[in-house]
């Protein structure tokens, strides 16, 4: 997420917002989407052993499986 941030701040797109019209092909934007997921998925796990709640440990394995299943998709595709 940092790195996508750092990218933006590099083209000027977060002072000159009107350059949001293409946002969703731009990498930048990606590395940011993709570094929130990490950070909420990271997030669940570690509150869900912190307060061992059994639920969100649940959750965080649903998400840890339905990314192993994406990426063994992409492999078998690719």
């Amino acid at each position: 997420m940092g790195v996508g941030v750092w990218a933006w701040s590099e083209k000027d797109t977060l002072s000159n917002l009107s350059r949001l019209t293409k946002v969703a092909l731009d990498p930048a934007f990606i590395l940011v989407i993709v570094g929130t997921l990490t950070f909420v998925i990271g997030f669940t796990g570690c509150v869900g052993a912190l307060r061992e709640n059994t639920r969100l440990l649940a959750l965080y394995a649903f998400f840890l499986a339905t990314i192993l299943l994406i990426e063994v998709g992409a492999a078998i595709l690719g």
